[in-house]
């Protein structure tokens, strides 16, 4: 749309098509999915309207909540990583084959190799996430919906749901080295400097 409202480009998408925006660097993004299989797929396009790369995950399912082009030329996905884990051991009235959807951040350099890696998997535990019923069979306990890079070079995610504290939106950030949770109003989880 242009400043008046007026369509400035259009075009019919054989699914839906999620995430479209202008990128830092000029092209214009989206998300759609990969059919048959329905893995996600982040498009970027030129100024014409012509589809000039694509990226994906490498190794789990590509999410389609955001995609970012970074200052250095290289790409944040969010994707989606499925382990079937027995939480009959972990809670009572827990699923012994619980389907669990994981978050997964990656960084792939322009040759797409993944340069890097975040798991929730590795960060939190199943336990934290308060707002889900832990004795369902399928549990998406760390839903991510944003990602972004702040000034200083660190990787921000934004978590809908609660891990740790009840009807909270989590901040994240963290750099390769290290990471940290900071809820959003709550002070006692200190940042990475």
């Amino acid at each position: 749309l242009d400043n008046s409202g007026f369509p400035v480009f259009f075009r019919k998408m054989r699914g839906p098509t999620m995430d479209f925006k202008v990128q830092p660097n000029g092209l214009l993004s989206f998300i759609q999915p990969h059919l048959p299989n329905w893995n996600w797929v982040a498009y970027t396009m030129d100024n014409s309207y012509t589809v000039v790369d694509s990226f994906m995950s490498v190794g789990y399912w590509t999410d389609l909540h955001d995609f970012q082009i970074i200052p250095n030329g290289n790409a944040l996905l969010l994707a989606k990583e499925y382990r079937i884990m027995d939480l009959s051991q972990i809670v009572e009235g827990g699923q012994p084959a619980a389907r669990v959807e994981g978050c997964i951040i990656q960084e792939l350099d322009q040759d797409k190799n993944v340069v890097f890696e975040w798991s929730s998997f590795d960060h939190f535990d199943i336990t934290d996430a308060l707002h889900m019923d832990l004795t369902a069979q399928v549990i998406d306990y760390v839903h991510a919906n944003a990602i972004e890079l702040d000034n200083d070079g660190n990787i921000l995610i934004i978590v809908c749901g609660n891990i740790i504290f009840l009807k909270t939106i989590f901040l994240f950030r963290f750099k390769a080295e290290a990471a940290s949770i900071c809820p959003l109003g709550v002070d006692s989880y200190p940042l990475l400097n």
